[in-house]
């Protein structure tokens, strides 16, 4: 992976109530994960970034 291909951390973090999304963007990709609660955000973030981080190794 090159330095110019680091995932842009979450875009967005999105809230409503107790249910939230977490949007991240990759090169060829935007990733979407909705979540109901009890889960939360900090809980969400980092399992969505390691999927961008994943895709763009393997070149998305």
């Amino acid at each position: 992976m090159k330095s110019d291909d680091v995932v842009q951390r979450p875009l967005e973090r999105l809230k409503k109530g107790f249910d939230g999304a977490v949007v991240v963007k990759t090169k060829q990709t935007i990733l979407v994960a909705a979540y109901k609660g009890p889960v939360q955000a900090p809980e969400v973030t980092p399992t969505v970034e390691s999927l961008g981080d994943y895709l763009v190794g393997t070149g998305y």
